[in-house]
């Protein structure tokens, strides 16, 4: 699912979207660690977001 975790950061990578919008690798993320994991992630207030625009975050918050 081109998502892991990268144990020196401790937290999930995934390739810069290609293709796909931020939001659709998004979903990928959620679906990769609930699939893989067997953990559902959610957003919090902390989530610190890099790169990503206002309309974007709005769309994936509405996902997740």
């Amino acid at each position: 699912m081109e998502v892991g975790w990268d144990p020196v950061r401790r937290c999930l990578v995934s390739p810069v979207p290609r293709e796909w919008t931020y939001p659709m690798w998004f979903r990928q993320i959620l679906a990769a660690a609930a699939d893989e994991y067997g953990v559902r992630l959610t957003l919090m207030p902390e989530t610190i977001w890099r790169n990503v625009s206002t309309s974007e975050r709005l769309e994936m918050s509405a996902i997740g």
